[in-house]
């Protein structure tokens, strides 16, 4: 927490508007952050016969990766279909009568974290500057 205290005092002493958006969003991240990795977690788990859901997931590692890297709309567009993609694999992954129950379980809780970033990834605005502090700023509007 400290490391994050001094990141957002270096990005603006003197505008404490920008501070509170900074924290917002890096928040986001950090959250946005744990989500993926409890779903690598999992995915290191099931059996590689289930193929489609890892590659699903891993491409919404890959598109939050690039959104967090780059905020820009079309980012956050790919990120949003990866995730939409993610769940509908995972949830027919999860319903296949072929799934052992410890697969399920497992199914279950990789939905849950896709659908955490559902909900995160809806809640962000639009990146429609590449000025990253005016998109921080359409981001603390949201709240």
């Amino acid at each position: 927490m400290r490391a994050t205290s001094a990141q957002l005092a270096a990005l603006s002493t003197d505008d404490p508007e920008f501070q509170a958006t900074a924290t917002s969003w890096m928040f986001t991240v950090l959250d946005v952050g744990h989500a993926v990795l409890e779903l690598r977690e999992q995915l290191a788990t099931i059996p590689k016969v289930w193929n489609d859901a890892e590659d699903a997931c891993q491409s919404v590692v890959d598109g939050i990766a690039l959104l967090f890297d780059s905020p820009t709309a079309a980012h956050l567009a790919a990120a949003r279909g990866a995730v939409d993609q993610a769940v509908s694999v995972v949830r027919e992954a999860a319903r296949s009568k072929r799934a052992p129950r410890e697969a399920h379980t497992k199914f279950e809780r990789m939905s849950g974290y896709l659908h955490f970033m559902r909900v995160t990834l809806a809640e962000l605005p639009t990146p429609v500057h590449t000025d990253a502090p005016e998109w921080l700023q359409a981001f603390l509007a949201r709240r």
